[in-house]
């Protein structure tokens, strides 16, 4: 029972990961930085990232828990110019979905440092984020940008959906037949 309630989770979680990778309408000339990564173990994990910055202005950097296939325990991102000055830092707990901040950036090279630790049961989870130019310029609407899931996962995400439904049983397959 247990594991169909699992596996029912996970094709939840795919099918809405799905649904927030098809929401994003965002110009791609407009995103600085956008990727996800995976959070696993018992302790907690550190990755770092370098990009570029091609035009100044105000820029959103959104962090999201994917809750795939449980939330995070912690999560973490902070943005900094070559690893010395802050320039802004999310902190989320187990109860936190998505977090965001605004900054302001010349163009240049800038460093994205992420932590996170995994839940404990089975101590996975996915996160994404993403770095794009503020269209509300100096302002923040209450709602982060969606962050959306690369195509690979999507086509992951369809695969393992496809199975949990395939997997299945349904009534009558593997009964004897009937004898008249």
């Amino acid at each position: 029972m247990r594991r169909n309630k699992v596996k029912g989770r996970i094709a939840t979680a795919v099918s809405g990961a799905m649904l927030l990778g098809v929401a994003s309408h965002a110009d791609a000339a407009m995103v600085a930085y956008q990727d996800t990564g995976f959070v696993h173990g018992s302790q907690v994990s550190y990755s770092s990232a370098e990009f570029t910055i091609a035009d100044a202005g105000t820029y959103q950097a959104t962090l999201k828990d994917f809750i795939f296939p449980e939330p995070l325990d912690k999560l973490g991102l902070i943005i900094t110019t070559g690893g010395t000055q802050e320039l802004g830092r999310i902190d989320l707990g187990p109860n936190d979905k998505v977090g965001s901040f605004t900054f302001h950036a010349d163009p240049g090279t800038y460093d994205a440092g992420f932590y996170g630790l995994a839940g404990p049961a089975l101590q996975l989870g996915l996160y994404g984020v993403r770095v794009a130019l503020d269209t509300q310029v100096g302002g923040t609407s209450g709602t982060p940008a969606p962050v959306p899931l690369p195509p690979s996962l999507l086509l992951l995400g369809t695969a393992v959906l496809a199975f949990s439904l395939a997997g299945r049983r349904r009534p009558g397959v593997g009964a004897a037949p009937a004898v008249a």
